[in-house]
């Protein structure tokens, strides 16, 4: 699935504004990241998808600064470094891959800032 932009939500200025968008698999991760970084800094708009799938059906009301936390491994067809490809592309500056596997975060394009799963503090970054 390729990123598809609705025009319509971009030229009528209804874009979504919001601190962080996480998109990952695991619900628990997810949640825990959102209420860790809530919990240092309680203003944080938080958005977060389990799927990519459902992201890229919303990506569009996002603007192209808006900061985007990207699972590695959603266990499907596209992994981690695929959707910040096609985010990449469609003009989005402020991609992170968080991934567990240390062998992934040493091969990862320039464009894209690693997280380790294993360091919280490296978490903080993105609630700056």
């Amino acid at each position: 699935m390729s990123i598809v932009m609705n025009n319509s939500a971009s030229s009528n200025n209804k874009l979504r504004k919001v601190d962080l968008v996480i998109i990952d698999d695991e619900r628990f991760f997810t949640d825990a990241l959102s209420a860790y970084l809530q919990m240092k800094k309680e203003s944080l708009v938080i958005d977060k998808y389990y799927y990519p799938k459902e992201f890229l059906k919303n990506v569009s009301v996002y603007p192209k600064n808006t900061k985007i936390s990207i699972d590695y491994d959603f266990k499907g067809d596209m992994n981690g470094i695929d959707l910040a490809e096609q985010l990449h592309d469609a003009g989005y500056i402020n991609l992170f891959l968080v991934s567990g596997k240390l062998e992934i975060i040493e091969k990862i394009p320039n464009y894209l800032t690693a997280i380790s799963k294993g360091n919280i503090e490296a978490f903080d970054k993105l609630g700056a």
